[in-house]
């Protein structure tokens, strides 16, 4: 038997059963992101080591030069969730902890998850048109989960402008980088 709580409808008590919770645990989609984020990287790893690197690049990152030509118009995706190395990840990743869980609490999971998804979309949209109006190499690459990051960190300035910010800096040998 479920438990019972009481609420007055008209002045009527009325008794309904508790909503049961489901067993599985509940994620927030900040965790489900940075699980997919590692998982992409592992997988990239392993793509360079079945295939050339330049090859697995060119599968995976944002390339001016093959959106503008109408190729790999799913780079927009994949290269939110590459990495170009462990320590790029890790930055990322932590950010997205930190900014992600607060924004998703403040604002809920499915327009946490419409702007983390859009912040990146856009980040990489403004990455090919910078690349293609201002003449540079249209054969760099980007990749990384930043530019759906500060989109996050950009709504969380604009809903709590008052909110302290702590800073801090990393101490490697007793120097201050």
């Amino acid at each position: 038997m479920g438990q019972w709580f009481k609420q007055k409808s008209n002045g009527n008590v009325v008794r309904r059963p508790l909503k049961k919770r489901s067993i599985s645990p509940d994620f927030s989609y900040t965790s489900i992101l940075i699980a997919a984020n590692v998982v992409a990287f592992l997988c990239f790893l392993i793509l360079i080591t079945v295939t050339s690197e330049d090859s697995a690049i060119s599968w995976v990152a944002l390339m001016p030069a093959n959106i503008l030509s109408g190729k790999g118009l799913w780079t927009f995706i994949t290269s939110m969730f590459m990495h170009a190395s462990l320590g790029h990840l890790f930055v990322n990743m932590v950010s997205l902890m930190f900014i992600g869980s607060f924004v998703e609490k403040l604002i809920g999971r499915k327009r946490f998850l419409w702007l983390y998804m859009g912040g990146g979309l856009f980040a990489g949209l403004f990455f090919v048109l910078i690349a293609h109006f201002s003449g540079i190499d249209m054969d760099v690459y980007a990749v990384g989960a930043s530019g759906a990051v500060f989109a996050l960190g950009g709504l969380l300035a604009v809903l709590t402008p008052k909110l302290p910010v702590l800073v801090f800096f990393i101490i490697r040998f007793g120097h201050c980088l």
